[in-house]
């Protein structure tokens, strides 16, 4: 079965998940909400303190979130991650090094097919269904100010999802396990998602799993 499609068969019960927690219907709304996170980044200014609220949409997120499912499948014996070629990556961060994994193929997927990035997706109104209290010309004037979180756009056709298999039967027995986590399934709320330093939570409940997932 193509990764892709068992990836999207993931990104259907991500979105269940968002609709519940947001209670809205929009399919390209719910999509959006598994990678958009706000988070407040705290200022120091020569008279005091302040924080600017930031809106992130990071498509590398919601792969993060299948990895977390992988490494469950795999503790509980479903090796799920056979379907897919993990390799790991190394970055410098804030004065960190630090290290993780990705399929490739996938980064790919979710850069350029499900959430490409378009200068003006800010104004579309599926952002509107995420940040309700703010008019056009705020999320403008936002979009404006943080172009450097790269705001993307979401593609206008439903998921393809696979006929049900043996592998998505492990996908269906880890996420049951998962949805039992309030650690886990805050990761889906779009406040649960990056720390203050704009580091991901995913990542940081992964990143320690990496040997066990890889078997090394």
């Amino acid at each position: 079965m193509g990764k892709k499609l068992l990836f999207n068969y993931f990104m259907h019960k991500a979105c269940c998940i968002e609709q519940e927690l947001l209670g809205i219907q929009d399919e390209r709304a719910t999509l959006l909400a598994v990678i958009f996170s706000k988070f407040s980044v705290p200022h120091q200014h020569a008279t005091g303190c302040c924080e600017e609220t930031v809106y992130m949409t990071d498509p590398k997120f919601a792969q993060e979130l299948f990895i977390i499912l992988c490494i469950d499948a795999k503790k509980h014996g479903d090796n799920l991650v056979e379907a897919f070629r993990f390799v790991p990556w190394t970055l410098y961060y804030k004065g960190s090094i630090l290290s993780g994994i990705e399929d490739k193929d996938l980064t790919n997927y979710l850069d350029k097919t499900l959430f490409p990035a378009v200068c003006d997706s800010i104004l579309k109104p599926f952002y509107r269904a995420l940040i309700p209290d703010k008019t056009v010309e705020q999320l403008q004037e936002v979009y404006y100010r943080q172009n450097r979180w790269s705001f993307r756009d979401v593609m206008d056709a439903p998921l393809i999802l696979p006929a049900e298999n043996e592998q998505t039967a492990m996908i269906d027995r880890a996420w049951e396990r998962l949805s039992k986590d309030a650690t886990f399934i805050n990761l889906l709320s779009l406040t649960g998602k990056h720390s203050r330093q704009g580091l991901s939570y995913a990542y940081m409940r992964y990143a320690d799993d990496i040997d066990e997932l890889l078997n090394k």
